[in-house]
């Protein structure tokens, strides 16, 4: 049975989140599926990072509370898909929303690719890159296997010359906090991941997690390396 109700959340509260959203949403159109986008505002991943629990905890639940109508959610980052899944039942305990608990919500909750690779028409595109392509899933993917597996079943259905995958290595210094108490740490970290990437002499860098994607872009940038560095979802629709 084919999920109903899927509403694609952005992985942050910006114009760049609610635009990849939206391209995530129009690849679900092509596989069949009717979705739409929720600007649904902070889960409470940040504030966590920085510490303020109680912060955290309140934009979680009315996270939850704006989602919990949805009979599928959708979010294409592996990062938020781990924090609803793996920290907030630790963070809110028996918490429940105005409409359902927050467990009967995460039961419902998808990260992109894993939705994508479960459907039985596969998401295929003509080749737009030539030569190596690299995933970098990012810390939090590989802390989900199911994602792990996912993004190489959507990558296969792409017309791709050659993928290969740099990691686990821990966090690539995209974490908000540790970027500003920790700016040195943050640097060395993000250089690791780049140089790792550029043993294999890419052609483009394909990174499922927006925050590491941000990251990785900008330590190639800073070493004047100029290639495309994308979500899978800029890979499929050809935009970056």
């Amino acid at each position: 049975m084919k999920p109903r109700n899927v509403v694609v959340v952005p992985p942050w509260a910006s114009s760049q989140g609610n635009v990849l959203a939206e391209r995530a949403a129009a690849l679900l159109h092509r596989l069949g599926l009717s979705a739409r986008t929720a600007a649904v505002g902070d889960c409470g991943w940040e504030a966590w990072t920085n510490g303020e629990e109680t912060r955290a905890r309140r934009e979680a639940i009315a996270w939850f509370e704006a989602l919990a109508d949805a009979e599928t959610v959708v979010i294409p980052s592996p990062t938020c898909v781990y924090w609803a899944t793996q920290i907030c039942p630790q963070l809110l305990g028996d918490v429940a929303t105005r409409h359902a608990p927050t467990d009967t919500i995460r039961r419902r909750l998808w990260e992109w690719h894993t939705l994508v690779a479960s459907l039985t028409s596969p998401l295929t595109m003509s080749a737009t890159v030539d030569g190596t392509v690299v995933v970098f899933p990012g810390c939090h993917a590989w802390r989900l296997p199911d994602t792990i597996k996912a993004v190489h079943t959507v990558l296969q259905h792409a017309d791709l010359e050659r993928v290969c995958t740099v990691g686990p290595d821990g966090c690539c210094g995209a974490n908000e906090a540790m970027v500003r108490v920790l700016p040195e740490l943050a640097t060395a970290l993000q250089q690791r991941v780049v140089y790792a990437i550029l043993r294999h002499d890419p052609s483009a860098v394909v990174v499922p997690e927006p925050r590491c994607q941000a990251q990785v872009r900008a330590g190639l940038r800073a070493l004047g390396v100029d290639i495309p560095v994308l979500h899978t979802v800029e890979l499929f629709t050809g935009q970056n």
